[in-house]
């Protein structure tokens, strides 16, 4: 529904938006949506209040103990600040990621050579006849299924632009952008970028990973959850090792 508006120019004008069917679906989704994060912030707020008219939790050591996502938010931020957060973790949180998972089972059915390495390792350091215990530690040790993931978010990436409003004015050379205006960085440009990524940017190698080609590389050269202060936590493959593990990808 969002594309499709998108993609009719004459949507982009509420009053005319609101004459079409797809409006009342449209507002019939969010109240659905809405109604149920209501609720999830609403018992927040309530549990949250009656924590600190209990007094500030504190451990042995006096320290704070860990908050979760929403009590830090209700901490920190004002209450259209606390709606906008949530929902953006709400979507980002099951759609991106979902999206990204099946465009990485793709991948590995479709580069079979790529999915052997990648099975290999990970049997390697999970072994079939161990119980599977997934550590921080463990992870860093999976270092071509690292590359083999980066390069599927690399291209293909679930967010192939980026949208902001710029606070400040922003100087791009021979050009200075004053603020308000809205940017749209191609992020689907940007990773497939021949002076970048070489000659072959075009095609699927996780060897665009390796630590010798990332050497010199600008660190906002892949960005497929953004960068700086807007970021969003990417994927790691905490689940992915079992997946891989138990199953063979095949384009069939």
């Amino acid at each position: 529904m969002t594309f499709k508006r998108l993609f009719r120019f004459h949507w982009h004008f509420e009053w005319i938006y609101r004459l079409t069917k797809e409006y009342k679906k449209d507002m019939e989704l969010r109240t659905e949506a809405y109604t149920f994060g209501d609720e999830i912030m609403r018992k927040a707020a309530e549990r949250h209040a009656q924590e600190l008219s209990l007094s500030a939790e504190v451990d042995t050591n006096n320290n704070r103990k860990l908050q979760i996502f929403m009590d830090q938010m209700l901490d920190k931020f004002e209450n259209v600040e606390i709606v906008d957060n949530f929902y953006t973790m709400l979507v980002a949180g099951s759609d991106t990621s979902g999206t990204q998972m099946t465009y990485i089972a793709l991948a590995l059915a479709v580069y079979q050579e790529y999915q052997e390495k990648v099975y290999q390792e990970i049997c390697s350091v999970y072994p079939l006849d161990q119980e599977l215990n997934i550590t921080a530690d463990s992870l860093q040790q999976l270092q071509y299924t690292e590359m083999f993931l980066k390069e599927c978010m690399r291209l293909l990436t679930v967010g192939p632009a980026l949208v902001r409003k710029n606070l400040a004015t922003v100087d791009l050379g021979d050009i200075k952008v004053p603020p308000g205006n809205t940017l749209i960085l191609s992020v689907y440009n940007l990773h497939r970028r021949k002076d970048i990524w070489g000659p072959n940017a075009d095609q699927f190698d996780p060897e665009n990973f390796s630590p010798e080609r990332s050497a010199g590389r600008h660190p906002y050269a892949f960005i497929p959850f953004s960068a700086g202060n807007r970021n969003c936590p990417d994927l790691r493959p905490c689940s992915k090792p079992k997946a891989i593990q138990s199953f063979e990808q095949s384009e069939e």
